[in-house]
């Protein structure tokens, strides 16, 4: 198994480990994320080296037991791994609603029709969501993931398209 960035979610690390029977809390990129009994989690390791493992017990906020974790040492040996969950595990959602890492490489349009960049990530500044944006002329820029924004999202042709913004063309 390879994490794809089109077929994976990234959730967060494993901060630490507790309890004497393999506890883990976890530091998720949210802030929080629900996980459930039954839910199969990627870990990938500094190495690179990659295990997947159904999630036995949850305890709120963000402790976790897993399959075949029974012992602090064994818990401890996933510290810093970074946690990933496939889409296709994820809840269905609306036809209105979608999961941001759905829109990662997605072209980005003015409202010209011009392409001026591709999706590149994400982030958050408490507010909303950000879209990151590698532009065209190599430099990385954000826009808030609101409507008066992004006024279009096309999910059958992989684009955006984003409100004319000053800065954006090139020239400065």
């Amino acid at each position: 198994m390879t994490i794809n960035d089109s077929e994976y979610v990234y959730l967060g690390f494993v901060a630490k480990a507790f309890g004497i029977k393999g506890g883990m809390s976890i530091s998720f990129s949210s802030g929080i994320c629900n996980l459930s009994v039954g839910d199969y989690l990627h870990f990938v390791f500094n190495d690179k080296t990659e295990k997947s493992l159904l999630v036995t017990s949850v305890m709120r906020p963000n402790r976790i037991f897993l399959e075949s974790i029974s012992d602090r040492n064994t818990a401890e040996s996933f510290k810093n791994a970074k946690i990933y969950k496939s889409l296709k595990d994820l809840p269905q959602l609306s036809d209105a609603e979608y999961y941001l890492v759905q829109l990662k490489n997605f072209a980005v349009f003015n409202e010209e029709d011009i392409l001026i960049g591709t999706v590149v990530g994400f982030s958050s500044n408490n507010a909303q969501d950000l879209l990151e944006i590698k532009h065209n002329l190599g430099h990385i820029f954000y826009v808030p993931l609101v409507k008066e924004l992004v006024v279009e999202i096309n999910f059958a042709k992989s684009f955006l398209r984003i409100k004319s913004l000053e800065g954006l063309d090139g020239k400065d």
